[in-house]
């Protein structure tokens, strides 16, 4: 059975990953709780201790409006990415395969781009910054594979699905209906259909050869065309309110389209066929 570092166990990718790979792996998994991603210097120290076959890094800053505080810059950059690139240093000392997880948010185009493996990034804000130059630091090293994800929702950890699903069951007291934006695009991701990749990577590595991979359901839209499915599947019928990302103050700018094409390994099932899967068995 092999042996598997987890970084990042307890986020919402690393708790699917865990729960559907036990039986099959040995997984070890690791949390803040176990380590401070902003020492990188203790990163190989607890590799050599635990001695993976795979290590798996699905930790991340993830919240892109508190990595815009310039107070947070510094922290952001260690977490996503010199952490990564220490952890990639460390497997390829040791010809140990090196999994990172990252983000469609590398990317930023206008309206329903779409990106493939080898696309020029070009991020729009500080935590894609940071994602962007954590791949830079890990692809210095051939032992390491890179799986972008999108918009990702799951059983674990809070996201935009089950955000969606209470406002359908506790509609707004003023009656305004719930808001949809409708020029933002992406593909939204189950973390089950990521976690069964990740199981095949590890399982057959032989079938990865490239470095960099888009781990993603088929399929493309519109914020509001997603809530609209997700409205469809469990039976709601009020109307979805169209608004632009502009209506919106953040401080961080998001790509109006991040959509990512795979083209390197076998596809994922449509974002629609999973979402109904997800909702339908919870």
């Amino acid at each position: 059975m092999k042996k598997i570092l987890l970084f990042g166990s307890q986020g919402m990718l690393g708790t699917q990953f865990f729960t559907d790979a036990c039986e099959s792996f040995f997984i070890i998994p690791l949390s803040r709780f176990h380590i401070d991603l902003l020492e990188p210097e203790k990163i190989e120290k607890i590799i050599e201790e635990h001695n993976p076959d795979i290590v798996i890094n699905a930790s991340a800053w993830t919240d892109v409006e508190s990595a815009e505080n310039p107070k947070n810059y510094e922290d952001v950059l260690t977490i996503n990415a010199k952490s990564p690139g220490e952890m990639a240093r460390v497997c390829h000392k040791r010809n140990i395969p090196f999994y990172h997880i990252s983000t469609d948010f590398v990317f930023s185009g206008a309206e329903k781009d779409v990106f493939e493996e080898n696309s020029p990034k070009n991020p729009c804000n500080v935590y894609g910054t940071s994602k962007a130059k954590g791949e830079e630091e890990a692809l210095q090293y051939q032992t390491t594979k890179i799986f972008r994800t999108a918009w990702l929702y799951g059983e674990y950890g809070h996201n935009f699905v089950q955000r969606i699903v209470h406002l359908l069951k506790n509609p707004p007291r003023n009656g305004s209906g719930i808001k949809g934006v409708c020029d933002q695009w992406g593909s939204p991701t189950w973390t089950k259909n990521v976690s069964e990749v990740l199981m095949q990577a590890c399982h057959f590595p032989e079938r990865f050869p490239e470095q960099v991979y888009h781990a993603v359901n088929e399929g493309a839209v519109s914020r509001r065309e997603w809530i609209e499915k997700i409205s469809q599947i469990l039976g709601f019928t009020k109307p979805i309110v169209s608004i632009s990302h502009n209506s919106f103050v953040s401080l961080a700018k998001r790509p109006n389209s991040s959509v990512l094409k795979n083209t390197r390994m076998p596809l994922l099932p449509s974002w629609d066929i999973s979402l109904k899967e997800y909702l339908l068995k919870k």
